[in-house]
């Protein structure tokens, strides 16, 4: 019968498995900022998106509660106002016969449309809301919350109005009159500019 081997190797004043190894100092430094640049790294990717004024408004496909289809292609050289809401929103609910009566006077405009988000899946309680007030604006859902996202936004009631350009002109957050003098006045001069 032979002698069991050793299976600890001499380190210095250090004993360890044979076939393992310390990490030195520096390994061990390398290692951590490693790490620390892969933690790093991966909450830059999931930042949220802050969608400003100037910025060019991102684009979006949408199925609207009547079934039609909207993609953001298909509005090009409009002025679109963009209002994100939920129908257990009491500001949401609040503001929304400011935006049926701006629809309704802008409604003959062929270059502005106004288009109301559905933030998240309500779609039975929406579909209720708009009946009760025989509302006749676009509600667009968003369910899963990616166009949501991309906008930034960060609750309801939030509106963007972007001009024919593609660029919002303004953020709103917040529930707001949209068919006061100031308002009108404003997308009136959107409307005057050229594409």
């Amino acid at each position: 019968m032979q002698p069991k081997k050793n299976v600890l190797k001499h380190h210095g004043d250090r004993k360890r498995p044979h076939g393992t190894r310390f990490l030195s100092p520096i390994r061990l430094q390398v290692a951590a900022l490693t790490c620390l640049l892969m933690v790093l790294a991966s909450c830059e990717a999931s930042k949220p998106v802050v969608l400003k004024e100037g910025n060019p408004a991102p684009g979006f496909s949408l199925k609207g509660l009547r079934g039609t289809l909207w993609n953001s292609d298909t509005l090009r050289n409009k002025v679109i106002l963009v209002n994100f809401w939920a129908p257990w929103c009491k500001p949401c609910k609040s503001e929304m016969p400011s935006l049926e009566r701006l629809h309704e006077q802008t409604r003959r405009q062929k270059n502005f449309v106004v288009l109301t988000v559905l933030y998240g899946n309500d779609t039975l309680q929406a579909m209720d809301f708009v009946k009760s007030r025989d509302l006749k604006l676009p509600v667009l859902v968003d369910d899963d919350l990616s166009v949501s996202r991309r906008f930034g936004v960060t609750g309801v009631p939030e509106t963007y109005i972007i001009d024919k350009k593609g660029i919002v002109r303004k953020k709103i957050i917040g529930p707001t009159n949209f068919d006061s003098p100031g308002a009108l006045a404003f997308i009136l001069g959107l409307l005057n500019e050229k594409s």
